[in-house]
């Protein structure tokens, strides 16, 4: 209450304390104020620098999570893949059995009617000479010797067949077609002119076909029987006269 009753309204501690003491004073509060501002911020500091450090630590174990996920993800998808393609190399390859398998099946069977075929057109080619020749003799035009051009005989029944295909006679000589059946015959090398084909025709086949068609013979249905003579037996029609 004296304090009270002498000092100012506004009093500072230099009216207790005198003018530089209370500036020593007011300086090593100003000091204190300081040094608990730098600890604190200090404090701060080291609360920050432990905050970065846990969510880098955190952030660390998240990206290795993630790593591994990945990793884990990716070989799955790596055995996944591989399981696949086994897989498929295993249809492929029963594919590839199954398939030997068959083309070997078709290979055989191709085979067996190729030879069949052979024999049939083989068949078909003897009875049609057959016929041919007979079919000479009786008229007294025999075929001593069928015809050979560069040492190669010209396969009348052959000519035959490829000739009726594109027409028969006229029309093989109207459209001039004795070019493309010489190499059908594959003796466009041997120095023979299509116009030999053409008399060939006429001098062996083209009233023979005259004949078989009036009688409406039919390689298939021929009835048969031997010829005997100076020739080697031979199977032909029975002309029905």
């Amino acid at each position: 209450f004296l304090f009270a009753e002498i000092l100012p309204h506004n009093w500072t501690f230099g009216h207790v304390y005198g003018e530089e003491e209370a500036n020593r004073m007011e300086e090593e509060r100003k000091k204190v104020d300081d040094n608990e501002d730098k600890e604190k911020a200090k404090s701060d500091e080291e609360k920050k620098k432990e905050r970065e450090e846990e969510e880098e630590v955190k952030r660390k174990k998240e990206e290795e999570e993630k790593k591994r996920k990945k990793e884990e993800d990716r070989n799955k998808k790596e055995e996944e893949r591989k399981k696949k393609e086994e897989e498929k190399e295993k249809e492929r390859k029963k594919k590839t059995s199954d398939a030997a398998a068959g083309s070997s099946e078709s290979e055989s069977e191709s085979s067996e009617e190729e030879d069949e075929d052979e024999e049939k057109t083989n068949r078909e080619r003897d009875l049609f000479i057959a016929q041919l020749y007979k079919y000479h003799e009786e008229r007294n035009t025999p075929i001593n010797k069928a015809p050979c051009w560069g040492g190669m005989d010209l396969d009348l029944h052959r000519f035959y067949r490829l000739v009726v295909r594109y027409g028969g006679f006229k029309k093989v000589c109207d459209s001039n077609r004795w070019k493309r059946i010489l190499s059908k015959l594959g003796l466009d090398a041997s120095g023979v002119q299509p116009i030999n084909l053409k008399k060939a025709y006429s001098r062996y086949l083209e009233d023979f076909h005259s004949t078989y068609v009036q009688l409406g013979w039919s390689l298939d249905l021929l009835s048969t029987k031997l010829v005997s003579g100076g020739r080697s037996a031979k199977k032909v029609i029975d002309y029905g006269y």
